[in-house]
């Protein structure tokens, strides 16, 4: 008897066979994927029957391409036919897709997981974790939110996690290991962040709102937001303060306030001024204020940082708002359509690729410079690159002859329901046609 994980030959139903081990490009986009995707394609019920996909490779392939550029279900269905010979239609398709999502979820991490601790990452390393919010067609707000965390020393994402509009941005999502410093923006700016960090024995720096925090001095006092601003501006910058949260013992945090630049409090208060604006009200004076001063609460000691190395340091933050910013632009991250289970399986698809994508890019960035006055490899330039690669890989390297060999297996899945705008336009172009061309008419009637 064959065992459940042997891929069941397409012959032995005399389906034309599809064959991937001639096609280079996925060959090696294959190598970076774990080798047991049939077993963990069984073991997450994304395959539970051999049927037309019967291989996790092949699955995989389908999905990346359905979430990055093919996005639609008829569509992938007919370059399945076209590219693979695979006899497929779009409801059987998205019924496999929506049987998958966990499957493609196992994969991401795995991949992730293997770059959480590269072997050129020794001792402590620095993580970044910042959210993106997700809104489909025609949504009002926000309805999924990818969580990554973002390792700035290899280039590379190392965790991913999708929550939907419920799941908040909080620091226990970041993908790090003991004394790692974890770096995040203003939505991880509390105590509770603070708290997981220290309970996981983590470092961290995040960006805090004074306005939107309950702070005392060690002795219990209270400071007001409008003290510690005026402690600030006559030079009292770092501080040893409790940060206060219902039902919890107050935590420890080190707080440093420091005014921002001339330009850059003037672009922070305008910006506020335009977000209210949009809201419809006006911003209020101590916002405003508040704005031209960058807050920031830390666990590390003074020993380790001075107030103007956590202020470089946190600029670092930036690199995976450029991630987000790149994976938006060339792979199409964050364009879902379909329900909840298509829309999970097109963001794993894309951070998965994404995440490929980046690492290939920063192998390229990685090369050394030949002489003294060469100029970095452009790390935007080198994604796009990277990007185009990887969809070629996904395409395949069928020659377009092949492809137009199976124009009449194409054309069946690429059949639509009648309509009768469709049908009223060809028939009045008929018409048009005839009455412009009567001699014509008359020759074939002839």
């Amino acid at each position: 008897m064959r065992s459940k994980l042997t891929p069941r030959s397409p012959a032995d139903n005399g389906e034309a066979t599809h064959s991937l081990k001639d096609d280079r490009g996925w060959a090696l986009l294959r190598s970076w994927l774990p080798a047991d995707l049939d077993a963990i394609a069984h073991a997450h019920g994304a395959i539970l029957r051999e049927r037309k996909i019967c291989d996790g490779a092949l699955l995989v392939r389908l999905a990346l391409l359905y979430a990055t550029c093919l996005r639609s279900l008829a569509v992938t269905a007919a370059w399945a036919a076209r590219a693979f010979a695979l006899d497929v239609t779009p409801d059987a398709l998205s019924y496999r897709f929506r049987q998958s999502v966990t499957f493609l979820k196992a994969i991401t991490a795995s991949v992730l997981t293997a770059r959480l601790r590269g072997p050129s990452i020794e001792g402590v390393a620095l993580r970044l974790i910042d959210a993106t919010s997700i809104c489909g067609p025609g949504a009002e707000g926000t309805e999924w939110r990818i969580h990554l965390t973002y390792d700035p020393g290899q280039g590379a994402v190392c965790g991913a996690e999708i929550t939907d509009e419920h799941g908040g941005e909080h620091l226990n999502r970041a993908a790090a290991e003991p004394h790692d410093l974890v770096i995040g923006d203003r939505g991880y700016g509390h105590a509770r962040d603070v708290r997981a960090a220290r309970h996981a024995e983590r470092k961290c720096l995040i960006r805090g709102h004074l306005q939107s925090l309950a702070i005392t001095d060690l002795a219990g006092v209270g400071l007001t937001p409008r003290r510690l601003i005026d402690d600030a501006q006559r030079g009292h910058w770092d501080r040893d303060v409790m940060l206060l949260q219902r039902g919890f013992e107050p935590e420890p945090v080190r707080l440093v306030i420091v005014p921002l630049p001339i330009e850059a409090a003037s672009r922070a208060r305008q910006k506020l001024a335009k977000a209210a604006k949009k809201k419809g009200r006006r911003p209020d004076a101590l916002a405003m204020e508040l704005a031209g001063y960058l807050c920031l609460l830390t666990t590390l000691s003074r020993e380790h940082a001075s107030v103007p190395m956590l202020c470089r340091w946190y600029r670092i933050r930036w690199q995976v708002e450029l991630f987000f910013k790149r994976a938006r632009q060339m792979l199409h991250l964050g364009q879902v359509r379909g329900g909840d289970d298509l829309v999970q399986l097109q963001l794993w698809a894309q951070v998965l690729l994404s995440a490929l994508c980046e690492w290939g890019a920063s192998g390229l960035c990685d090369a050394p410079r030949v002489g003294p006055n060469s100029t970095p490899v452009s790390l935007w330039r080198a994604v796009r690159i990277v990007a185009l690669e990887l969809l070629q890989a996904l395409l395949g390297d069928a020659s377009l002859e092949d492809h137009c060999a199976k124009v009449e297996t194409t054309r069946t899945r690429l059949r639509d329901r009648p309509r009768r705008r469709r049908s009223y336009a060809a028939a009045t172009i008929d018409e048009i046609l005839t009455t412009l061309n009567p001699s014509e008419t008359a020759v074939v009637t002839a």
